[in-house]
């Protein structure tokens, strides 16, 4: 009964060892490149914070190392993941928040559970928000001619904005830095021409993906400075 366990712990180990070895240190024109993103991104990441909400994760850790074997330009083991979350007494809390939560209360005692799921989620809505960044992304999960499910929009400073409705209802935003025009419908969504060859010091392309509370998105939209992502792109 042990030995299945045995091999499964061995090649899981395998595999660990397999990807570790595939990760180096930049080199010192990737270093560049990577210096250069890195300073913009956390400029228009730092511009989603706010009075109203706090910033619960930001998994980006500054120790960056190349995947020496990736099938675009220059992959990162990375993350600039954030997570926001309504900060408790806020003005939007107060406004917003603290009234559903009130109604969830009096429902609870009520035991009228319906309306206690129903105001629930109105309160995720509302509460939270969430924004990844990647950079070389090969594909992103946004489909033109697919009218039902993805809307192209008009944001001042970014190219190429998209909303997509998920098969669940979710909503997500996809913001694309670089020259998408290119790019192709895939199965999965729309696939990156990249110039450069693989495993190159370049930065052809940054993808931030937001989702969370929509009023909140809306104005951030019209508060970032988001043209200024541009100058992490390698001309």
């Amino acid at each position: 009964m042990k030995f299945p366990v045995t091999l499964l712990s061995l090649f899981s180990l395998l595999l660990g060892l397999n990807a570790n070895a595939q990760l180096r240190n930049p080199t010192p024109a990737e270093k560049a490149a990577l210096d250069k993103a890195v300073t913009s991104i956390e400029n228009i990441l730092d511009q989603f914070n706010s009075d109203d909400w706090d910033k619960e994760q930001d998994y980006y850790t500054g120790e960056i190392a190349i995947n020496g074997h990736a099938d675009v330009p220059m992959d990162i083991d990375n993350n600039f993941e954030r997570q926001y979350h309504v900060k408790m007494n806020s003005d939007r809390y107060n406004t917003l928040i603290k009234p559903i939560e009130d109604k969830i209360t009096a429902a609870m005692q009520q035991s009228d559970f319906a309306t206690v799921q129903q105001l629930g989620k109105q309160n995720k809505a509302l509460s939270w928000l969430t924004v990844d960044v990647y950079i070389n992304r090969h594909t992103a999960n946004v489909y033109p001619g697919n009218h039902a499910k993805t809307t192209k929009l008009n944001v001042t400073g970014i190219p190429y904005a998209y909303k997509t409705k998920g098969d669940g209802g979710e909503i997500e935003y996809s913001l694309l830095f670089g020259n998408w025009e290119t790019a192709q419908n895939g199965e999965y969504g729309l696939n990156y021409h990249f110039k450069r060859p693989h495993v190159t010091p370049y930065i052809e392309n940054i993808v931030f993906i937001v989702h969370g509370a929509d009023d909140r998105i809306q104005q951030l939209f019209k508060k970032v400075a988001w043209a200024d992502i541009q100058n992490a792109l390698t001309p």
